[in-house]
């Protein structure tokens, strides 16, 4: 289990709060975006040994997911974003080669929580990300080469999830067939992305 994560910044949380706005608790948004520090946490105190047993006995029939401490299942936050970002790298790395492939991660920004909430588990990410790829527009073209921007890959809100490709490198004799790579990479990403999504967020409900 990873340790409780920092509050988000000012514009993250912004953001989350935007975004949770029309789907209140239900969202895994509204709880980033009201972070422990607006929710009233118990005096930390030191378990006694029959308080420590008796915890663990009751952790069997506790919250689904809650920790043994928070056997009611009142409120508890759990960091989970390290585990995701390599998750989700290693997925996007196993994608299916053809005429467009990613070449690489070159980053992947944002956060990944588990919450637990009156006894409910809310999970839930936010990331951006940048990928390297590669086309080949038509048969017997060069290759074209880019980078492609991924926003909002955010379990929230699957739909708004955005692909901005754009070429590394623009030669005006290739004009053509670098408009062609552009438009087969967003068609090809998009939709394999978006599967990539729903398995994440099942997997993260795993955790």
């Amino acid at each position: 289990m990873e340790p409780v994560q920092a509050s988000p910044s000012a514009e993250e949380k912004s953001k989350l709060e935007e975004q949770a706005t029309a789907k209140g608790e239900l969202s895994y948004s509204y709880w980033a975006g009201n972070t422990r520090n607006n929710v009233p946490l118990p005096e930390p105190r030191k378990l006694t040994d029959a308080e420590k047993a008796e915890l663990e006995k009751q952790a069997g029939s506790s919250a689904i997911g809650a920790s043994a401490w928070n056997a009611a299942g009142t409120f508890e936050e759990r960091g989970a974003t390290s585990w995701a970002k390599g998750r989700l790298t290693e997925l996007i790395r196993g994608l299916p080669s053809g005429d467009v492939a990613v070449t690489d991660v070159n980053s992947c920004e944002g956060e990944a929580n588990i919450f637990i909430v009156r006894g409910k588990k809310r999970c839930g990410f936010d990331f951006e990300l940048q990928l390297a790829w590669k086309a080949v527009p038509r048969p017997g073209a060069i290759e074209v080469r880019g980078v492609c921007k991924v926003l909002s890959f955010c379990s929230d809100d699957p739909d708004d999830l955005e692909v901005a490709p754009e070429v590394g490198s623009r030669q005006p004799e290739r004009a053509a067939d670098e408009a062609a790579a552009l438009a087969l990479v967003k068609s090809t990403l998009r939709p394999q992305l978006s599967k990539l999504l729903v398995q994440l967020l099942d997997e993260l409900k795993q955790k």
